[in-house]
């Protein structure tokens, strides 16, 4: 226990340095303006600082609703776009010759745009919301970027044995990254929900760790059982739901998913990192942003 809280110390300076330091010009702007974390979102920041997840409607965003029927527009959309691409995967997976690799072969992502994101598609406003935007801000203490955005279309695994990010694990692309999502149709059991082991994000959760071992692809993984000898199996969330359901994560801590059984999942998706990590990031900046956005969301929309 004390190795584990010296741990834990060492690693909120490591935060610290990472924002005063390391980002310090981002931290600055956020210190002296802030996007700040409208009153309907600041219960959605407390549970989310507390236990590193937090699950609500689309519909707690300002125009939540009408974001949501956009979503799933393009969504189908770009289904309709890659039909031939998402048969010829599902048939592999469905093989009896399927190698089961770590790879993520069991995703099909895809973008409502070619080259530049654009702002004024639905997938480009979510990943550019206000409300998200400032609660991400708020958590890191600095302002963030915008990595890519994406829709993916979970395809039938065709073995209940999970592979790459279907096993548990932490995320490395940044010392805090949080990754936002949006199910765009029922979601339980049967396709893949996430699931999410509470507090393991800050503190001494965030320092202490199960057995791990590595994949075919070098990802750091942990079987439940090595991890449930670690963490109470209490603060193990599954997050199942029906059309609209949102959820944000800081996934530095443990969480899985994807491992749909016998339907698709469906859902829109985005991360944000602070502006040191340089990897991962836009490749363009947003195109078509208005001219009066905050200062915050035209900092999160450029490289």
């Amino acid at each position: 226990m004390v190795r584990n809280i010296i741990t834990s110390i060492k690693g909120s300076r490591k935060l610290q340095r990472w924002r005063k330091t390391a980002n310090r010009e981002a931290w600055q702007l956020q210190r002296d303006n802030p996007l700040e974390v409208p009153f309907h979102m600041k219960p959605i920041a407390r549970q989310f600082a507390r236990d590193g997840l937090a699950v609500f409607s689309i519909t707690k965003l300002t125009g939540g609703k009408e974001l949501l029927d956009g979503l799933r527009k393009e969504f189908r959309e770009g289904c309709h776009r890659l039909a031939d691409e998402i048969e010829s995967k599902q048939n592999a997976l469905l093989s009896p010759h399927d190698e089961k690799d770590g790879s993520k072969g069991y995703i099909v992502q895809f973008r409502p745009w070619e080259d530049s994101p654009q702002y004024q598609t639905a997938l480009g406003q979510l990943a550019l919301h206000p409300d998200i935007i400032s609660l991400v801000n708020h958590y890191f203490h600095l302002y963030s970027k915008v990595m890519t955005p994406s829709y993916w279309n979970t395809l039938v695994s065709g073995s209940a044995t999970p592979r790459s990010s279907q096993q548990w694990h932490r995320d490395y692309e940044d010392v805090q990254v949080v990754k936002a999502f949006v199910y765009l149709n029922d979601v339980d059991d049967g396709n893949g929900p996430f699931h999410y082991m509470r507090k393991t994000h800050a503190g001494v959760g965030r320092w202490t760790n199960p057995k791990t071992w590595r994949d075919s692809e070098g990802g750091v993984r942990a079987h439940e059982d090595d991890l449930f000898q670690v963490f109470d199996p209490q603060r193990c969330e599954k997050i199942t739901g029906t059309v609209g359901t949102m959820f944000i994560a800081d996934t530095k801590g443990y969480h899985r998913g994807g491992l749909a059984i016998d339907r698709t999942r469906e859902l829109a998706f985005t991360s944000y990192k602070s502006p040191i990590f340089q990897a991962k990031g836009l490749s363009a900046p947003f195109e078509n942003l208005p001219e009066n956005v905050h200062p915050a969301i035209r900092f999160a929309a450029q490289p």
